[in-house]
């Protein structure tokens, strides 16, 4: 059995699937110890033959294509049927983006010495757009942080096999956040605070083309999240923009509930309301301000988003 299987779903990516394959067969893991699965999802453009060419040499290359495109959620559900009880853990790349050369052997590692089920890496994003993207190593935050987005950058994420998890093929977007969901209740998620993983935007992605459609359904999934776990213990809010404020009205709103969240949750969840009190409204000093003056050294708390310690939840312990 491999350590892992690295999963891609292919579409027309003739452009950039040779940076990306090139990446994933210099890995420093040993190539005995880990597998390339890719699933062509009807590509009308020369992505087969380019692939087919390029792995020519590889022995750790599974190919699978076909003439029929039928979508990137069936594509992957294909992938994960393909790679079943043939590996320890999954990681999925999309077929533009690249791996840092040490990235499958350190995250394996890793997700071994912290017993996670699975973890991703922090990234960074290049070609229309440059930003580098830190994630929370704290699972309790990450659980949490379910309820305003995806804890993990999901082309960087590495989790357990077989874990029976498949993706909706009934959404339409968003998928991803959805999968995310549904195995950050089967155990423990971090991150590494290593820049693994380089994730290219370009003009084709849905995640560019589609951006109404994927805040619709990403909306869509918080509350799914939100009507699970925390209906019954805080009242709802417009989750993904939530704290954003208007004013300084706004800001002791937000404050008041902070004392709520804390005798609820504790620190680790105000410390994710804060961290993104700062990043919501950054543009907004005189509400910055006051939000700093009124929570003084509590937003130290912070710092503890960051540090990969494992803590138990007990509001996921009891789903309705």
């Amino acid at each position: 059995m491999k350590k892992v299987s690295v999963l891609i779903a292919s579409y027309n990516c003739a452009q950039f699937i040779g940076d990306t394959l090139h990446s994933l067969c210099s890995q420093t893991m040993n190539k005995d110890d880990y597998e390339i699965i890719i699933v062509d999802d009807g590509s009308t453009d020369d992505s087969v033959n380019i692939i087919n060419s390029l792995i020519k040499e590889q022995k750790n290359v599974i190919f699978r294509s076909r003439t029929t495109n039928l979508g990137v959620i069936k594509t992957r559900n294909e992938l994960l049927l393909l790679a079943k009880g043939r590996s320890e853990y999954i990681a999925w790349c999309d077929s533009d983006d690249i791996y840092n050369k040490d990235k499958l052997l350190r995250q394996y590692t890793y997700i071994k010495k912290k017993k996670l089920i699975g973890c991703g890496t922090w990234y960074k994003k290049f070609g229309l757009h440059d930003k580098r993207i830190i994630k929370f190593l704290n699972p309790e935050a990450n659980r949490f942080f379910l309820l305003f987005g995806t804890p993990v950058g999901f082309p960087t994420f590495m989790h357990k096999n077989n874990l029976d998890v498949f993706f909706d093929e009934t959404l339409s977007s968003s998928e991803d956040y959805d999968y995310l969901s549904k195995i950050c209740q089967l155990g423990d998620i971090g991150n590494i605070p290593k820049f693994y993983t380089y994730y290219r935007t370009h003009l084709k992605q849905e995640s560019l083309g589609n951006h109404s459609r994927q805040r619709i359904m990403h909306v869509h999934l918080s509350q799914k999240i939100y009507n699970a776990y925390f209906a019954d213990k805080i009242d709802e809010q417009n989750w993904i923009d939530f704290p954003s404020v208007l004013d300084l009205r706004d800001v002791k709103q937000i404050i008041e509930l902070q004392n709520k969240y804390f005798t609820l949750f504790g620190e680790v969840f105000c410390a994710i309301v804060d961290y993104r009190f700062i990043l919501l409204n950054k543009n907004k000093p005189r509400c910055l301000m006051y939000y700093f003056i009124k929570r003084n050294f509590k937003l130290l708390y912070i710092f503890k988003l960051f540090r990969g310690k494992n803590v138990d939840v007990s509001v996921f312990n009891n789903s309705r």
